[in-house]
């Protein structure tokens, strides 16, 4: 898996997550905590009228050049994940329980390098 925010260019990123962006933005886009987030953003500084952008895909390209600024709003300000893969794949299998994964239950660990 790789952090979503890692994909610089809206083109690339799947149409599913380029759905579930855009249906975030459309929830939270009009909230204050928003806006002053966005404007926290290096990218976002000096934009104007941020609450009124209709497609999020707009702001996302204004950060196309900043990794970190484009993590911050995908995380912190639309509430998405690092990853949201479905697939469970390459889960790894080594008859231990997810249970005792130091960072949660939740998380998979995976057999990537191996």
């Amino acid at each position: 898996d790789m952090d979503v925010a890692e994909i610089a260019a809206w083109k690339d990123f799947p149409e599913e997550m380029q759905n579930r962006l855009q249906a975030r933005w459309v929830e939270v886009r009009g909230n204050d905590t928003t806006l002053v987030k966005l404007h926290r953003i290096g990218c976002l500084k000096s934009e104007l009228g941020l609450g009124s952008v209709t497609f999020v895909r707009y702001i996302i390209e204004l950060c196309r050049e900043n990794w970190s600024d484009r993590k911050m709003i995908i995380h912190d300000v639309l509430g998405i994940a690092w990853s949201t893969t479905m697939s469970i794949d390459d889960e790894l299998d080594d008859y231990v329980p997810r249970s005792i994964n130091p960072v949660s239950a939740e998380v998979r660990q995976h057999k990537t390098g191996m």
